[in-house]
């Protein structure tokens, strides 16, 4: 799979098969596992990703249905607010709103339509 990175090179994803989701497995989270369920029976034929590389980097999207081309990403609290549990301060909130941001570009930039969940 080819994927143009965050500075615009076209690179490809190695070992994509291992980010295949597994349905019966639990997500990272609660409120992630409660989304997988959701989208099941809309999903259950397409080729879909859990915890899928955004490749030129270390971050993940949620999901990622290849053949829709459609990235969902669940999203907590501390995507839109300090939290001080998640973030220690300030800076790290900035942080992670950057991250947020680079997802958003690579979703973008291989016109993949990005979707966010909030509880």
């Amino acid at each position: 799979m080819k994927f143009v990175d965050g500075y615009g090179k076209v690179r490809n994803l190695k070992n994509a098969k291992k980010y295949l989701i597994d349905w019966e497995k639990p997500s990272r989270s609660k409120f992630q596992t409660e989304v997988k369920k959701f989208l099941y029976p809309y999903w259950k034929n397409d080729i879909v990703f859990e915890e899928f590389r955004v490749v030129g980097s270390r971050l993940t999207l949620d999901f990622y249905n290849a053949n829709k081309k459609i990235a969902v990403e669940v999203q907590g609290a501390q995507h839109t607010k300090y939290v001080k549990f998640f973030h220690k301060n300030r800076l790290k909130y900035t942080d992670q709103l950057k991250r947020d941001q680079k997802k958003f570009d690579f979703c973008e930039a291989n016109s993949i339509k990005l979707a966010e969940v909030y509880p």
